[in-house]
Formats: C-alpha cells, structure tokens, sequence
C-alpha cells in the first residue's frame, strides 16, 4: 500500500529536505569511505586513518562534519575516540551505496534512540521506523 498518498505535500517537501541533507553530507568520497568503514561497527580513528588512508587534519575534518549531519558520534575511552554510526538504518543504505550487500542495522543504543535528532527520526514516520 501506497502510504505517500496519506502525506501532506509539506510533509513531504520537509521530508525530502531531510532527505537530501543526510546524502549531501554523503556526498563527499572521503566521509563516504569514512561511514562505510563503520557499517561494520564502531572503530577508533588510528583504525579509520589506517583503513581508509585519509589522512589528520582531513580524517578530523569529514568526522566533524559527519558528526554535525548527525550520521556517527564518538565514544572517548581514555585517549582514543571510537565512532559508530548513530542510526542504525542507516546501515543498509549506506553499504549500498558503498557498493556492497544490504545488512541488518546494528544494535541501536539507547541514546540514538532516543535522540529526536536523529537523521532517520527527523526523515521517517514514526510508524516506519
């Protein structure tokens, strides 16, 4: 069943501006490499540096701005900062758009569930999420 005919045109248009901030903060190649390392869980930024070759300054710039978009947050344990991505149907969309299978979204934390900031809470109906 079609929900979409159920959804105001503002609705809509507001959703679709949701939408196409969270590809536009996927847009650049190196965040995009960045979150597709994090589709397979958390990983530290020594880790992220190694496996994407990017290199600080710009490894703490794309994290920064990914950040913002509300896709990742980071986890500090001791010295070492640990990002994962923040909502976790995020997963599946961006594996595909890193070119690799759909997978099953990872444990939700319970902060990211909560968070109304969340860039799947501010695009998706609560029903389909």
């Amino acid at each position: 069943m079609n929900t979409n005919i159920l959804i105001r045109p503002s609705e809509m248009e507001e959703k679709a501006e949701k939408a196409a901030d969270f590809l536009r903060a996927l847009a650049n190649p190196q965040r995009l490499r960045l979150v597709c390392e994090l589709t397979s869980g958390e990983c530290g930024v020594g880790e992220l540096e190694e496996r994407t070759g990017i290199r600080q300054p710009s490894l703490s710039k794309e994290l920064g701005k990914l950040r913002e978009a509300g896709l990742i947050e980071g986890r500090r344990e001791s010295k070492a900062v640990f990002y994962s991505l923040v909502e976790p149907k995020a997963a599946s969309i961006i594996a595909i758009l890193c070119g690799q299978e759909p997978i099953a979204p990872p444990p939700v934390k319970p902060k990211a569930r909560r968070e109304a900031g969340s860039v799947f809470a501010r695009i998706l109906p609560h029903s389909e999420r």
